[in-house]
């Protein structure tokens, strides 16, 4: 676990979570999700996992998310309403753009 600098509030991380939680029943968004890089660590660490919504404004990034896991990612992330949000496990989300 971190801790929070700030607050000094304990922070946990995936590898902290995954033992208290039911990894059979995991599901997950992947926002930004370029090619993959975050679905396939996740995939990596929880096999059993399933991502139910991708999301990347690339069109090429898109097509290869598609053709490496059989899911087509949704383009700008700005024009989509999340009704689902609550009946997921795991959010991915990279921000380095």
């Amino acid at each position: 676990m971190d801790k929070d600098t700030d607050t000094n509030e304990i922070i946990p991380c995936i590898v902290d979570i995954i033992p208290t939680t039911d990894v059979n029943n995991i599901k997950y968004i992947d926002l930004f999700c370029g090619i993959g890089g975050f679905h396939q660590a996740i995939q990596n660490i929880i096999p059993t996992a399933s991502c139910v919504f991708a999301s990347d404004i690339d069109e090429n990034a898109r097509k290869t998310y598609e053709a490496n896991y059989k899911i087509r990612p949704n383009g700008d992330i700005k024009t989509m309403i999340f009704l689902f949000l609550f009946y997921i496990s795991i959010i991915l989300s990279n921000l380095a753009r």
